[in-house]
């Protein structure tokens, strides 16, 4: 029925005889049934009791949007608080005159009237709201004078003018205003204010707020359903979205359609989503793997390199990241500078680090030092992203560059007298003079001439001012292999691309058999000659160098010995006894055969006389 009961009571505390007889037949000792008053819009009494939130049913991937709404005045909505300034020293009672009131018939609060003749002030209507996301704050006013919006009325948003407000007269509702205010995501503090200035508005004067919507505020009840975006799933309350976690996405794939309906996914094996919020997983490059539900790839233990020999080139990447390790210290995990003919890198391996001096910050594999991320180092030289032009000046970008947001390959490379590994990382940074982005690479280049592979590697050296330089580390350009390196990498690499090389034994892979090369000695008085065997390409272990042997020059190299002639001919003799005895059986069985048959016809004419 949406009535409750009413019974008077003493107002506490009580300052008078209420045994006496007028005051108990003033009080009376009936109780009367009143209306109950309407719910707020987005709001129910499922039960009779207190107002509370709508919940809508929304259809899976979707949400219901909570709306704060304000539709009347019978009572101060919850959050809503009043406050008075006076300037001047007004009486109590002249001030409380002035403060914001609701209207009998609960269609709006409103204030109205001039300052008290002691002096000016303000009446402020406040409303205290949280919102969990970017919303808009909507309410329809009424101003009078009109002028007086913008000078006398106001709104502010947590105490200051907003920066943006949109104001909208109503064509059906003369002399109304829906202004707009945008919110950003936390605890806000709306207020509406009408400021006294004594002499300035008439006693009629004031300003009235109709009603109020606030988007995306917590503990409101649901207006509408709507569908989470890409990147996004809907929240354990079901009143809002969040973001996907690393290593899961709304689509398993990096061309897949979205699973609106059932949320994040994790990202199968092999792929990746590297931050929150991920529309997509991505796949992991070659010599890289992942498990489910991954925010990154790892290298694997081994690479391979397939030519065409029967078993391919087999790198040990595990040892190299530990030799790495070894070799570095803290700077192997972004915990120092590392210089390279003069320029300055953060690197981190296989682990993302943070900007320097930004923990918590953005994260990449290298970062490339400029200008005050030096701190304060000399120049780095001219290199073509070090320098930006800005109008007829030139000047250094302080920001480290970030290289490597993400690690592309861990591949084995292999090339005529060169093999080893590289780690293949893509940048954000703009290249110059292209459409794609900076990277950077670092190449462990096999070394077969330095013997410590199972010995310590050598380790860095840092100078006084805290710097890492590790022996051998250069930049791929300066390298005698710079051309073969180059014909290995992918089409559309940034020229400017930071491309480093280090020498390690450890980047060898273990010699096979195919890699022992034939090689002809001078030939001899006595007409043979000497055949050694010597690397096709640089490798470590394996196989023992074949035994050298002797041979006559006459032939190739690889021809055949005596005794392999030899063989050959008596395996040519008995191959063609066989031949010729089968010849001889099978000749023997044809006269049998056909004389047997022309015998026996030559008798049978005989007697018939034919």
């Amino acid at each position: 029925s949406h009535t409750r009961s009413r019974q008077r009571a003493w107002r506490a505390p009580v300052i008078c005889d209420k045994d006496s007889p007028a005051a108990v037949a003033l009080l009376g000792t009936n109780i009367e049934s009143v209306a109950c008053e309407p719910c707020q819009p987005n709001t129910h009494r499922p039960d009779g009791g207190e107002c509370i939130p709508m919940v809508l049913p929304c259809k899976p991937g979707q949400h219901g949007v909570p709306e704060l709404v304000v539709g009347h005045w019978h009572s101060w909505p919850s959050n809503f608080s009043q406050e008075l300034r006076t300037i001047g020293g007004a009486g109590a009672a002249a001030a409380a005159s002035r403060g914001w009131r609701l209207d009998a018939g609960g269609a709006f609060a409103f204030v109205r009237g001039t300052a008290p003749a002691s002096g000016d002030g303000e009446a402020l209507l406040h409303l205290h709201v949280d919102v969990h996301d970017t919303a808009t704050v909507r309410f329809s006013c009424e101003v009078t004078p009109a002028e007086a919006w913008g000078r006398d009325a106001l709104v502010w948003v947590d105490n200051v003018l907003p920066m943006v407000l949109v104001a909208e007269t109503l064509h059906d509702h003369p002399g109304q205003l829906l202004i707009s205010v945008p919110l950003a995501a936390g605890r806000r503090k709306l207020s509406w204010v009408w400021q006294y200035r004594e002499g300035s508005a008439s006693e009629s004067a004031g300003f009235r707020v109709l009603n109020v919507s606030v988007e995306h505020a917590m503990g409101a009840g649901a207006a509408r359903c709507e569908r989470c975006t890409e990147g996004t799933e809907v929240s354990v309350d079901g009143t809002s979205c969040r973001k996907c976690a690393a290593g899961t996405a709304t689509s398993p794939s990096e061309d897949g359609g979205a699973f609106a309906e059932e949320g994040c996914q994790p990202c199968p094996p092999g792929s990746f989503a590297p931050a929150a919020g991920s529309q997509s997983c991505l796949m992991c490059g070659h010599g890289l793997w992942s498990e489910r539900g991954s925010s990154s790839c790892t290298s694997a233990p081994v690479v391979e390199k397939s030519d065409l020999a029967p078993e391919p080139l087999t790198f040990n990447v595990t040892a190299l990241v530990a030799a790495w390790r070894y070799s570095l210290g803290d700077a192997a995990f972004g915990r120092g500078v590392l210089e390279v003919a003069g320029q300055q890198y953060i690197i981190g391996l296989l682990e993302a680090v943070p900007e320097p001096g930004q923990e918590g910050g953005e994260l990449s594999h290298v970062w490339e030092l400029h200008g005050d991320s030096r701190e304060g180092l000399p120049g780095i030289g001219e290199r073509a992203c070090d320098n930006v032009d800005v109008g007829n000046t030139v000047s250094m970008p302080s920001d480290p560059q970030r290289l490597g947001s993400r690690i592309v390959a861990v591949e084995a490379v292999s090339l005529p007298g060169l093999r080893g590994v590289r780690v293949q990382y893509e940048g954000e940074e703009p290249c110059p003079g292209m459409s794609g982005k900076r990277g950077a690479s670092l190449f462990f280049r096999c070394d077969a001439t330095v013997d410590y592979m199972y010995a310590m590697p050598p380790v860095a050296a840092r100078d006084e001012r805290g710097i890492y330089h590790l022996e051998g580390l250069r930049f791929v350009a300066s390298a005698p292999f710079a051309a073969l390196v180059a014909t290995s990498l992918p089409p559309g690499t940034c020229a400017d691309d930071a491309a480093l090389a280090w020498p390690t034994p450890l980047a060898c892979p273990p010699c096979r058999k195919v890699d022992w090369a034939e090689q002809p000695g001078e030939c001899g008085a006595d007409g043979m000659r000497e055949v050694t065997f010597v690397l096709v390409g640089p490798c470590l272990g394996g196989p023992d160098r074949p035994a050298a042997r002797r041979e006559a020059c006459g032939g190739s190299v690889g021809a055949a010995t005596e005794a392999e002639i030899e063989g050959m001919l008596k395996v040519v003799v008995v191959v063609a006894m066989i031949i010729g005895l089968a010849l001889i059986i099978y000749a023997a069985y044809l006269h049998r055969k056909y004389h047997a048959r022309y015998a026996g016809a030559g008798n049978a004419a005989l007697r018939y006389g034919r």
